[in-house]
């Protein structure tokens, strides 16, 4: 079973009325539910993370790792989110966050964790790997 495509839309509200990015495309999207009953969520928009975090993310710092460890790059992602992304429910048990859910500013940190990390020596709990910056390589292949 496949999922269903939504898309969102985007705007501002000044002075009460909601100014939509792309109206004309919204409001032919709305056509498809004429005569249907609908739901409606309006909330502050999410600054998630960008293309270029991901691509550098997958392209650079999961690639340079798991060229190093012999890893599959899902397998360290999913390794890399329990180490760096934890979290403990309610009753108690442990979990993680999901990199797709972190804003810009939080999905930087966890990459700055994972550089700061695997620049340790071995023999001190790290991978004594290089992660360069965004800025100090080039991963337009993977954008």
């Amino acid at each position: 079973m496949s999922k269903k495509v939504i898309p969102k839309w985007r705007g501002e509200v000044k002075d009460g009325i909601l100014q939509l990015n792309k109206r004309e495309a919204f409001l032919d999207y709305v056509k498809k539910f004429n005569d249907k009953k609908v739901e409606l969520v309006l909330r502050d928009e999410k600054k998630v993370r960008s293309h270029d975090q991901n691509a550098y993310y997958w392209g650079v710092v999961l690639k340079l790792i798991c060229d190093f460890t012999g890893d599959m790059p899902e397998d360290m992602h999913n390794a890399l989110g329990i180490k760096f992304l934890k979290k403990i429910t309610k009753s108690g048990l442990e979990t993680r966050r999901s990199t797709a859910d972190l804003e810009t500013m939080e999905f930087e940190e966890y990459l700055s964790q994972i550089r700061a990390w695997s620049s340790i020596p071995a023999d001190q709990g790290g991978l004594a790997v290089f992660i360069p910056l965004p800025n100090e390589v080039d991963y337009s292949e993977y954008l």
